[in-house]
């Protein structure tokens, strides 16, 4: 198997505050991001900077050796927690509306 998809519960003492859903590919020893979310009422708590650390722990164990993932460029909270905890942008996506 080379692609192992996880859905993981971010819980912090027992409280639910987000979820992380990536998926591992052993042969590039990467994973991919496709969906981080902490819920609206639990944001600037660090939260977000636990799950990815928590997560990057994980990973090392299971010989993952990059984590990808796709941000919006409008999301400006969510580029700023990515570069903060050290991803730096390697490219850019584009799309074109056909009428």
């Amino acid at each position: 198997m080379t692609d192992e998809h996880q859905l993981l519960c971010i819980d912090l003492d027992s409280e639910l505050v987000g979820y992380l859903w990536h998926s591992q590919n052993t042969s590039n020893k990467s994973t991919f991001i496709y969906d981080f979310f902490i819920f609206t009422d639990k944001r600037s708590n660090g939260h977000g900077r636990l799950a990815i650390a928590a997560l990057e722990s994980q990973l090392k164990l299971a010989g993952i050796e990059q984590i990808k993932l796709r941000v919006a460029y409008q999301n400006k909270r969510a580029l700023a927690l990515y570069q903060e905890v050290g991803f730096v942008i390697s490219g850019y996506n584009m799309s074109k509306n056909i009428s």
